[in-house]
C-alpha cells in the first residue's frame, strides 16, 4: 500500500536508528501525495460513470441465445448479500472502512519485518537466517 514505505521510514528509525536524508523524506512525502492524488481520480471517474448509463442494454435476442451480461448472470449468496445494500448492490461503508483497516495493518506488519530481518542478519549467520525466515 501507499503507506508502507511511510510506516518503514518510522519504524527503521525506531528500530535501527537509521534516518533518511531531507532529499529521502521529500521522496516519500512526494510518493504518497502523488498516491492519494491518483486514488482522488479514480474516485472522480466512478462518481461520473455512476451517474452515466451504461454501454449496453441487454436485448430480449442477447437472452435467448445465450449471451447474458455478467449482471444477470450473477447470482450473489445470502451471506454476501449482508455486505451490499440492498437496492444499489453497493459496498458499505462499513466494508470499505474494514478494508482499509486491513491494509493498513498489513502495511505495519511489513513495516516491522523488514528491520527486524536485518536485525536478524546482522547478528546472525546467512544460514540461520535463512532458516528462521523460512520456517517462522
Amino acid at each position: 500500500t501507499t503507506l508502507s514505505l511511510p510506516f518503514l521510514v518510522v519504524t527503521s528509525a525506531l528500530i535501527l536508528q537509521e534516518y533518511p536524508s531531507v532529499q529521502g523524506v521529500l521522496g516519500v512525502a512526494l510518493m504518497c501525495a502523488g498516491a492519494f492524488w491518483l486514488n482522488s481520480i479514480s474516485a472522480e471517474k466512478k462518481e461520473k460513470a455512476k451517474d452515466e448509463p451504461p454501454a449496453h442494454e441487454p436485448s430480449d435476442d442477447d437472452t435467448q441465445h445465450g449471451t447474458k451480461t455478467l449482471r444477470q448472470r450473477k447470482k450473489t449468496p445470502v451471506a454476501r448479500r449482508e455486505q451490499t445494500e440492498p437496492a444499489t448492490g453497493k459496498h458499505t461503508s462499513s466494508n470499505v472502512r474494514r478494508g482499509t483497516l486491513l491494509a493498513l495493518c498489513v502495511a505495519g506488519l511489513w513495516s516491522l519485518a523488514s528491520p527486524l530481518d536485518k536485525v536478524a542478519m546482522v547478528h546472525g549467520t546467512p544460514l540461520q537466517f535463512s532458516m528462521v525466515a523460512t520456517f517462522f
